[in-house]
Order: C-alpha cells, then structure tokens, then sequence
C-alpha cells in the first residue's frame, strides 16, 4: 500500500526541500528522527552543517569539565551527595578521572569510616538506654556489638527491664498476695511455674483456702437461730455464700428477709470426690431433720451443681422471639439453643416458629405412582430423585421400574452374515464405516473388508482415469457445461457458484469457449494511462477521495510519477489549528519548566514543537548559562528574515529579562 504522504523518488536530492523541513526543528536530533530521510540526504550530499545552522547544539559540549572548572563547580555545595545530584556532569567527569577526593576535601563528611572503641564510647553518651541507642545510631551499636563492647560503652545507661529470680523466699512473698491457688496461677505465672518446678507450691500455699472444682465437692449449712437450715454443695463456698446472701432467688436470702436474722454458714465437709458427695448431703440433710430442724431446701440433694447458668429460661425465650424460624434460632443463639433443649424449654421457646416444608416421605404407593409416568429409569431418576433413593434403599426399585425400557442395547456379535448383510446398505467404505462403525471395524479386524465391500464404488480408480485421458467428469459435456456457463456474468461468480462445472471446464481446456460472452472485470497492464488516470481524477476534490474510490488509477499515478500533475485542480484542506502563536507564547508563560508545560498543556506543547519553536516560547523556563544562549539564539534569528516570516515571532525579545 503507497502511503499518501509518501514523496516521489528524488524528492529530497533537493536541498531547498531539505531546508523547508531543517527549519521547523530545533535540533540535529529532533531533524533526523521527523525527517530521517531528508537528514540521510543532508549528511550524503554535505548539506548538513550550512542547512541546521539555526539549531541549538549540544548543551555541554564534549570535554567541557576539565579539573578546573569540576573544582569550581564543587566549591558550590556543602557535601557530595548535593554535589552528585545537582550537578551530575561534573561530578561524573571527576569521578571518572580520579579528581573526586581532592576536589571535595572542603565538604563536610556525613558518614565516619569506621567505627572505633572510641567513636563509639562517644555516641553511646548520647543516649540513656540501649533501645535509643541501637536505634538511633545503628552504625556505633552494631560495631560495639561485633566488637564485644557493648557493656563497656552502655555502663552509664539504665536498665530499663528488671528480671526476678524466683526463688524460695521471693516465691513465698509473692504466694502471701493471694487467697487461692487458681488467683496464683492467674497472675503471679512466673513465681507459679517456679514453685512447681522446684515443689515447693504446697509449702508456699499453706495460707490458701482450698477451692474444689469439677470432681471434687464440699458439704455446707446455713443455720438460723429460729431452728431452720439450708443445706447444699458446692465446689467454690466463698462464692457460693456470696450468692445466698445477695440473690433474691435463694431460699437463705428470702428467710433473711421474713426473719430478720443473719445465718450462720458452716462447712459440713470438707471438699471430696464429687460422688462422695452426692452421698454425704442427703445424710447430712436427714440427720437435721431428725433432730427437728426446719428445711429450707426446695429442690432434691445430690444435685452436683456447676457454673452460673447464662441461658436462662428467660433469656432463651427473650432470644427465640427475635427469630422467625428454628434454623435461624440455632444459627444465631446456638447457646441458647442448647441450654432449651437440654432444660425441656425447646417447644416453648421455638412455639411461634415457622418451620419450613418438610420433605416429602416417599411410601411404596407414590413411588409407584412417579415409576408410572416415566418411560425410561433416566427420566425416573432425573424427575423424582427422592421416589427413586427411597425405592432403591427399601428395596422397591426392580418393582417400580418393571414396565421402564432401558436406552443401553446390548451389544451385537457380529458374524461374517451379519457383516455382509449390514454392509450391503451402504455405497461406499466411508459411509459405511459412519453409519455402523462397529460391524465396520469388525470387518477391518478380521480382514473381511474386501469381501464384504465388493459391491461398493471407489473413487480412486475413477479420478486416475480423469488425471489420465483429461476427460470431462460425470455428466458434464460441451454442451451442459455451455449451458451452465451463461448463467453467469463473470469467471468469478462461474467458480463460486458452479465450482464442478467450473472445474471440469478448466480440465478439459474450455473456459475461454464457455465464457466468450462474460465480461473481464481486471484491466490489463497497460490500461491506465496518463490521460485515463487524470480523467478520473478530474471526479475528485482530493487526493483521499481519488485514492479511496479509484485506488487502481490513484497507484499507478503514483507509480509513474503523474499524481502531483494530475491532482493539480485539488484542493489541499486547510489545516484547522487551535493554537496560534500568540495563544501558545501565553500558555507557555503559565508554566515554570518544560515538564509541567508537557504535563499540564500536551497539545500546546506538540503544537509548539511541531512548528518549531517550542525553545524560543519557553525561553524563560531556561536557567543559567543555557537561558543566555538560548536568548542569543532568538536574537540572531530574528535578524534573519527568512527564518522569522518561517516563524512569525508575535513578541518581542527584549522585553524578555535575563
């Protein structure tokens, strides 16, 4: 495909042409990559240095930091960080040619070497502790470290940590806190784990009052000057006389409250096996009762007790009347769920609950029903997959499904009879080996396939008997393919909509005959000439629309070089630009540097580069030395007539401050 902008050969062999590109670019290295063709012609012919006159060149030249002026530049800063990234150029260059040190022997070094014994004794006065020290001067803290002098340096700091040692005396002390066992484990672990380790927990809990716990029970009364008594079990008493004397629900505290009169609480027995127990509280209950005194126990002895019960029968229903269903009940309060089953609330608690439908109970009746409307055991399966689970596991399922056909045929022994028999349905080998591979492959096993296919055609024979006397295939003569042949316009719509015809022709070399009255739809070689070719171009207002709509006429144009001569009349479409000039020297003056006009206004920056003064519009944005020479260049251009009626330059130069 020719591209539309594309130049005739020879184009660029004109230097006035190269010149007309050279101006719109501001640099060598923005020429050769726009224009690469009319730069190579620059460079062969010589034209290169008289053509890029008005461009900038390089920046730096090459060899411009000699140790002078790196020295120079190095007396700017402070530091060599600051030096490398403020002016890489010359710190390379000095790097590179061994300068750097002497050079930089006025800046302040951040950093030290190495660490000694006593750099590092210094630092560690710094700081109070060794957490701020290994933080914040990692450098000193990891050379004391290696070193080994690390408890030398850090002798003035604080320790912040202190670390017990347990022993027997300090684990005695500790134990002295508290009341129980379970309160030492819980908060003094580390004496706990001393203790244990070295037995001596039941000389340092000598002091605590023994608590049971889920095996092991003790026996308690509360009595009343007034002969009534309450006698139970518990595994915690301290808690549990809590609970009598502050608990509205207890029969101790409900006396208190008639009588007026405070119990004494005793303990009956001390804490024993939990069965023992069970045992001891009705004997000690009996025993009260046979020597007169009224009981306060409502419930039965023996009960074991336990933690205090969370779910109550209150909260469980106050818990069930926020759900609608059970699923939902025990998704959300599975404790409470819990706690109702266990205690026989379940039905209660669960009584406004809708359930969801339960599924059907298939009977031996309704499976034989859904067996009835079905055909096959699929489509039994497949419809009532239920009826058929229940029917298979109670046994039903040979019952029910008597009367369904099965779609598996067993499979056929094939015998020589059979195989002939199956084969004679058939004309050729293939259709045969589709419609009943089975007996087919039967055959080809065996070696029966010429036997039993003797009737049948071969394409073979006849298509070597066609390659070799060139005959006309099948039914096809002169006359038939004649016939064929005018019904059609051209060659193309012949072979795409009669290809047997067509071929068959094309063998027996007839095609020119048949297709006499046919139109030839491609020109010849030698069918567009020079007066043709502007015929039709004289149709089109452009060089796009003649190309799109005669592209045939359009190519040879461009082939024999007439295209410029013949679209004479055209009208070249004005270019509609948004940015002028005098817009983009305003835009370019919002911004501070190169980069932020690139990212901030994209089209006025391509705009501007594309024209060719993208440097002189953002003269300002220039710093230093380069900002003067960029400065002296817009000035020596505008003397130039020819570049400045190139360049239109709508303001002024001299306005411009340095």
């Amino acid at each position: 495909m020719i591209k539309e902008n594309m130049k005739p050969k020879g184009y660029w062999n004109d230097k006035n042409n190269c010149a007309k590109v050279a101006a719109l670019c501001s640099s060598r290295y923005e020429f050769s990559k726009k224009y690469s063709s009319a730069y190579n012609s620059c460079l062969r012919n010589g034209w290169i240095d008289d053509i890029c006159k008005h461009m900038l060149g390089r920046s730096i030249p090459c060899g411009y930091w000699n140790k002078e002026r790196c020295r120079l530049e190095a007396l700017k800063y402070s530091n060599r960080s600051e030096f490398s990234k403020q002016s890489n150029g010359a710190y390379t260059a000095a790097l590179k040619k061994g300068w750097l040190d002497e050079i930089c022997k006025h800046m302040v070094v951040k950093w030290q070497h190495k660490w000694d014994k006593e750099s590092c004794k210094k630092e560690a006065l710094k700081y109070n502790n060794r957490s701020d020290f290994a933080k914040y001067a990692v450098g000193a803290w990891t050379a004391a470290c290696k070193k080994g002098w690390l408890d030398e340096i850090c002798s003035h700091m604080e320790i912040r940590r202190k670390y017990n040692i347990w022993n027997k005396e300090t684990c005695h002390q500790e134990a002295l806190k508290y009341t129980s066992r379970k309160d030492f484990q819980d908060f003094a672990s580390g004496a706990w784990a001393a203790a244990s380790k070295n037995n001596w927990l039941d000389e340092i809990c000598s002091h605590m009052e023994v608590i049971g716990n889920l095996f092991k029970r003790c026996i308690y009364a509360f009595e009343f000057s007034d002969n009534y008594v309450y006698v139970g079990l518990t595994d915690n008493f301290s808690r549990r006389k809590k609970d009598h004397l502050s608990s509205n629900k207890s029969p101790v505290f409900r006396h208190i409250q008639d009588s007026n009169l405070q119990p004494i609480a005793i303990i009956l027995n001390e804490y024993t096996d939990k069965a023992v127990a069970q045992k001891l509280e009705n004997s000690f209950l009996q025993s009260y009762i046979d020597k007169g005194w009224n009981i306060l126990n409502k419930a039965k002895t023996g009960a074991l007790g336990g933690k205090i019960l969370f779910w109550t029968k209150e909260r469980c229903l106050e818990a069930g009347k926020k759900c609608q269903t059970r699923s939902e009940f025990i998704t959300r309060y599975y404790g409470a769920y819990s706690s109702s089953v266990k205690n026989g609330w379940y039905d209660e608690v669960s009584a406004h609950m809708t359930s969801p439908v339960k599924p059907i109970k298939w009977t031996k009746e309704q499976c034989l029903e859904a067996g009835k409307r079905c055909k096959t055991k699929a489509e039994f399966i497949k419809k009532y997959s239920g009826a058929y689970a229940s029917a298979v596991r109670n046994g039903w399922y040979d019952e029910v499904s008597a009367h369904m056909v099965s779609k598996i045929t067993e499979p056929i022994q094939w015998t020589l009879e059979k195989v002939k028999t199956e084969a004679l349905k058939y004309n050729t080998r293939k259709e045969f080996a589709q419609n009943c591979y089975s007996a087919y492959n039967y055959a080809r096993k065996n070696k029966l396939l010429d036997t039993v296919c003797l009737h049948m055609l071969s394409s073979m024979p006849i298509k070597k008997e066609l390659k070799r006397t060139k005959s006309i295939r099948r039914k096809w003569t002169f006359e038939s393919l004649q016939a064929e042949a005018l019904k059609y316009k051209s060659r193309s719509e012949f072979c795409n909509n009669s290809k047997a015809a067509y071929s068959a022709a094309k063998q027996a070399k007839l095609l020119d005959k048949i297709c006499s009255h046919m139109k030839f739809k491609h020109k010849s070689n030698n069918y567009w000439t020079k007066e043709k070719c502007q015929e039709r171009a004289l149709l089109y207002k452009t060089k796009s629309d003649f190309k799109k709509n005669d592209g045939s006429a359009y190519t040879t144009a461009v082939r024999e070089k007439w295209l410029n001569e013949i679209c004479i009349h055209m009208c070249k479409p004005p270019i509609k630009r948004k940015w002028t000039i005098e817009k983009l020297y305003a835009e370019a003056q919002k911004y501070v540097t190169i980069k932020e006009f690139k990212m901030k206004s994209y089209s006025a920056y391509v705009t501007a580069q594309n024209l060719g003064i993208g440097w002189q519009i953002c003269s300002h944005m220039y710093k230093g030395k380069r900002r003067l020479r960029v400065l002296e260049e817009i000035k020596r251009q505008k003397l130039s007539r020819n570049i400045e009626d190139n360049l239109q330059l709508s303001f002024n130069i001299d306005e411009i401050e340095i």
